[in-house]
């Protein structure tokens, strides 16, 4: 259990109150694993083209990263917020932490043969890029063109290409590959400014 006061602040999100740091890190590893079922099969569809059946055939590893999109787009929210608060973003980093831990590992053994520092890491890749897209975005400098999926999407597409058998249909992008790239582009940079423009979450030092 999180404490709601905190010394470095609170995140107060539309229609759930107040969260520490702490709390928002726990929270955003909640949202992700009651998404993650429904993003799962937006993803495979109705297994009718052989990359929809390559990803079905690796339901975990899918999964793990789907999740991992979902906590870092909160986890660059809160960084678009509080800037360079080390004390804070410490905290959320904490909450994730633990968490995922809680999930993966409820019975304290401390295996690292388990998904929490799996995702941990992959959330970490693609909250960097994901900044790095919204950084683009508001200096202008991002081609807002219908091909430009962002560099997070290109590179949660590649790590499923990877990870399922797919790398091949890579190199010349079938329509299959564009749906997936949208799909990452709207789990991900499209969510994140959607949420940041709306003030779904403030920050209240």
């Amino acid at each position: 259990m999180g404490v709601n006061k905190s010394k470095h602040g609170v995140f107060a999100i539309v229609g759930k109150g107040t969260q520490s740091p702490w709390e928002y890190g726990n929270a955003s590893v909640v949202s992700a694993f009651e998404q993650v079922k429904e993003d799962y099969e937006r993803l495979i569809g109705t297994k009718e083209t052989d990359i929809q059946r390559k990803i079905a055939a690796k339901p975990s590893i899918v999964a793990l990263h789907l999740i991992a999109l979902h906590i870092s787009v909160f986890y660059v929210i809160a960084f678009h917020l509080v800037g360079l608060k080390k004390e804070v973003l410490t905290e959320i980093g904490n909450g994730i932490s633990v968490r995922l831990n809680k999930i993966f590992n409820p019975d304290g053994s401390n295996s690292s043969a388990n998904g929490a520092p799996m995702i941990y890491e992959a959330f970490q890749l693609y909250g960097t890029i994901l900044h790095n897209d919204l950084k683009a975005i508001y200096s202008e400098t991002w081609d807002g063109n219908c091909t430009n999926y962002g560099e997070a999407a290109e590179v949660f597409v590649s790590n499923l290409a990877q990870k399922c058998g797919f790398s091949n249909e890579l190199e010349s992008p079938t329509i299959e590959i564009v749906r997936l790239k949208i799909f990452a582009s709207i789990n991900g940079i499209l969510l994140l400014k959607k949420l940041i423009e709306a003030e779904v979450v403030t920050f209240v030092d």
